[in-house]
């Protein structure tokens, strides 16, 4: 007996399991990189947005801490050298901690960011993502969730679908509020595999 043209085959079964695995290694290798550059053009947006800010304290360091340190440093510098010109040592007075309270205060990068700026991206990339899965266990979640339904289909027999109903859920063991499943993985999740 022929089978419907509607119903799928066990050879198509197999092979579009097979389609999925091979695309969701695709999307694992991929979503790490993906994620990687998200979180870094949030950063930029959010370190953006408080730019002006930002340069307004950065103009108040440079000109209320730096400037008058840099000219204490060339006065300190101009004693020192006087005193080794008089032929004595400058033994004693933490020369080296006031050049590298300086060289510290001159750091490459040393900028005002905002606080907790790690968190802000976090939540942005929610806002952005929504319930997009975008960490391996997500991935893993969906892909799984897609082969179950193709095998599902091989079943039938009631007390095989029964069993199924048997098997326990994450969800079910541990609910989360809300359903907020992504949001929590997002939350703490760190991606490197």
């Amino acid at each position: 007996m022929a089978a419907k043209a509607d119903t799928m085959s066990k050879t198509e079964r197999q092979t579009l399991i097979r389609l999925v695995k091979q695309r969701f290694k695709l999307l694992e290798t991929g979503l790490a990189a993906r994620r990687s550059q998200l979180t870094a053009v949030t950063r930029s947006e959010v370190i953006a947005e408080h730019k002006a800010e930002a340069e307004k304290f950065e103009k108040r360091m440079e000109d209320e801490i730096m400037e008058p340190l840099r000219e204490l440093v060339a006065h300190a510098r101009s004693i020192f050298k006087d005193a080794e010109e008089a032929g004595l040592d400058r033994q004693g007075y933490g020369w080296n901690r006031v050049e590298n309270i300086l060289f510290d205060s001159q750091r490459e990068n040393a900028k005002f960011i905002p606080k907790n700026l790690d968190g802000v991206v976090r939540e942005r990339m929610l806002e952005k993502i929504g319930d997009k899965p975008m960490s391996a266990y997500a991935l893993e979640l969906e892909e799984s969730k897609l082969i179950e339904d193709l095998l599902v289909g091989d079943l039938s027999s009631d007390d095989a679908k029964a069993f199924l109903n048997k098997v326990p859920t994450l969800e079910g063991l541990i609910p989360l509020p809300n359903g907020g499943a992504n949001k929590a993985l997002l939350a703490g999740e760190v991606i490197d595999q």
